[in-house]
């Protein structure tokens, strides 16, 4: 449907049609926003509120604030994995990040089942790569993580001037 009125819109033959169209477009992205948004509010907000830190983030004037805000978010999931993870309980007593070990893929492969947390099991979606860079990998990610991956590419798109409207995305 967007091709034709994109057709006709190029082919510029009829200046009132082609007006139309393009308002008719920015209502139909209008009311696409509107959905998303509404959507995501139904589901308790959490792309919204996502976003919303994101746009603090960025909104920071002093780097000693984005400092602050970052070792609050750093400390709570380095707590969760020392407490959470097999893998990570012998770094109960962590200074700084520096006391973790380097991972890399093969050593998630290896130790999985230890660096999975216990008791969120049940909560993970599965999320591959296609091994462009040698071998395929496969990894969980909870629906916090997917929700904070999908604000900051709503954000980052908003940010270069692509904001949702004809851009989908659920």
């Amino acid at each position: 449907m967007v091709n034709i009125y994109i057709e006709i819109i190029e082919s510029g033959k009829r200046p009132i049609f082609k007006a139309l169209c393009i308002r008719l477009m920015e209502i139909l992205n209008t009311l696409r926003n509107f959905a998303y948004w509404s959507i995501d509010a139904l589901k308790g907000g959490e792309v919204k509120k996502d976003f919303q830190d994101i746009e603090k983030i960025f909104g920071y004037t002093s780097f000693t604030s984005l400092k602050e805000h970052q070792k609050l978010v750093l400390d709570n999931l380095l707590n969760a994995v020392v407490n959470n993870s097999t893998f990570y309980s012998g770094c109960k007593n962590y200074k700084s990040l520096s006391d973790f070990p380097v991972v890399n893929k093969s050593i998630i492969k290896d130790h999985f089942d230890d660096i999975t947390f216990e008791d969120q099991e049940s909560n993970y979606l599965p999320v591959k790569t296609s091994g462009s860079t040698g071998s395929p990998f496969s990894i969980f990610q909870t629906k916090r993580k997917k929700n904070r991956n999908t604000a900051d590419t709503l954000y980052f798109a908003n940010w270069q001037a692509t904001p949702l409207e004809k851009n989908y995305y659920i």
